[in-house]
Order: structure tokens, then sequence, then C-alpha cells
């Protein structure tokens, strides 16, 4: 066999077992992310949460570890990040810091443009670009 042709065998071997680890992975998740359904208190889940998976681990005993980015009615939860320690499907524990299930309006109180002057005149900045406020949720 050709050195090309070994490199492409083992370039293919190696794709599959991406592929492999990927659709593993999607897995766990969907199995974490129904351990976060099961379980609201410890997860601090409400009505309107939503996750996105960050990464998976998978310990040598076979503990599930999935990081998730939350989300609220739409909006990025800063401080809502949330790791679910499960095996086969029953939790373990979380890991967490928001203390409480979010309930917020999500109405922002003061405009853009006066978010972005408080926080010049907070930090005594100039701006090198012209700074955006996204709206979220600071748990």
């Amino acid at each position: 066999m050709s050195s090309l042709a070994k490199a492409l065998s083992v370039a293919i071997i190696f794709g599959a077992a991406g592929q492999a680890a990927a659709a593993d992975n999607a897995t766990i998740a969907t199995r974490a992310l129904g351990v976060i359904r099961n379980n609201p208190v410890p997860t601090r889940l409400s009505a309107n949460d939503a996750f996105v998976t960050r990464d998976v681990i998978v310990g040598r005993d076979g503990t599930e570890h999935v990081r998730f980015d939350r989300t609220y009615k739409g909006l990025p939860v800063i401080g809502g990040d949330l790791v679910v320690h499960s095996k086969a499907g029953v939790l373990k524990r979380t890991s967490l810091t928001q203390a409480t299930a979010i309930n917020v309006s999500t109405t922002p109180t003061i405009t853009s443009a006066a978010a972005i002057a408080t926080a010049g005149k907070s930090w005594a900045m100039a701006y090198d670009l012209s700074p955006t406020s996204p709206l979220v949720i600071f748990a």
C-alpha cells in the first residue's frame, strides 16, 4: 500500500471515529437535558430556560459531565452556566453558581444608549470601537 493510501486510510478511520464521538456526545447531552428536566430544583430550572451544550466529558467510571450555557426567554444568562454530573441518566450532582430559578422581566428599564453612557462613566474609558449593549440576564 502506498504512503498516500495509508494516509487516506488513517484519515478515514479518524474521521469516522470523530463522527462516532460527536454522535456519542449528542446522546450524552440529550440524556443530560433529561436529567435537568427531571431535577428542576438542583438545576435551578425555570419554564423559560433553554440550554446549549458547551462540552461533554466522560470519566473513567462512566460519569458524564456535561457543561451547558443557559438562556432565559432567548437571552444569554451571565452566571447561568451549569454542569450536570450524572451516570446512566441519574443525577449525581450539579455545579452552578445561580442561587434560584430565574423569574424576571425581559423588558429593559433603561435604553441601550443610557447603559453605554453609564458604563463609560463607571470605567472612565475612551472607546476604540462603537460600543454595543446586548440585553442579557445577570443571574
